[in-house]
């Protein structure tokens, strides 16, 4: 038993021999719906575990999340001993923790006292919560950082003279997301769109701007994209290009 639930033993051998027992209706490790149920489908947030192998977890959200040291939790803490096969399993109907934490689940990182959220799998920062497990950075690296979509909107003229500066504004959302937009100047002629020039605006707030003075009348377009960026807490997807088109007279 380990924080109110019940971890599989797949040989007395990796528990250190056999060991005293107690013999229970197998309903009750197979029911944990049932309201007459006194065990818990996962182990309680915040318990340890240590298995045979010798590695150490703390259990957040039904998921053993790796400890490197016991320095970030002031030292030495009370863990249960369970067999290694539990934390390399988890696809067997026998396993009673998760791969991954549940939906929801808040965890602050130590040292770094990062606060974070999971959602399908995947982190999220968040701001501080006091109800958050502590768990160790390390452990949680395992776990990939939450994928933000992205999306491009443009503003500017309709037309401009030629051979003076046409600006072009635009915006990325969310306006979190760091990094730089490129911009591809083209003229009409011979058929289609040719590139004249290309730029970089770099983000800030989520915003950019751009300009360009075009010395050929005719019609242009300004293609605009964003290629994504991976930060330290979140990783944000490209966005789908766009375009602004305007006349230049």
């Amino acid at each position: 038993m380990a924080g109110g639930a019940p971890l599989y033993v797949s040989s007395w051998n990796n528990v250190g021999g056999s060991q005293p027992y107690t013999n229970v209706d197998v309903w009750n490790v197979v029911d944990f719906t049932d309201s007459r149920s006194h065990l818990r489908a996962v182990p309680v947030d915040g318990t340890f575990l240590r298995a045979t192998n010798g590695d150490v977890y703390r259990v957040a959200g039904g998921a053993p999340v790796y400890v490197s040291t016991w320095s970030i939790f002031g030292g030495v803490q009370p863990s249960t001993s369970i067999d290694v096969w539990n934390v390399v399993d988890f696809t067997d109907s026998k396993s009673h923790l998760r791969a991954v934490p549940a939906n929801g689940t808040s965890v602050e990182g130590l040292p770094s006292h990062m606060c974070w959220s999971f959602s399908s799998g995947s982190r999220c920062s968040v701001s501080a919560n006091s109800a958050a497990v502590q768990v160790d950075d390390i452990g949680l690296a395992r776990f990939p950082l939450h994928r933000v979509s992205t999306g491009l909107a443009l503003s500017g003229l309709s037309s401009v003279k030629v051979k003076r500066s046409y600006r072009l504004s635009g915006s990325l959302s969310p306006a979190s997301a760091c990094g730089s937009i490129k911009i591809v100047w083209k003229r009409y002629y011979s058929g289609a769109y040719q590139s004249v020039k290309s730029v970089y605006a770099t983000l800030s707030g989520g915003r950019f701007s751009s300009s360009y003075k075009p010395t050929k009348r005719g019609r242009w377009r300004a293609y605009v994209s964003y290629g994504g960026q991976a930060t330290s807490t979140a990783i944000y997807q490209a966005a789908p290009a766009v375009y602004k088109a305007f006349n230049v007279k």
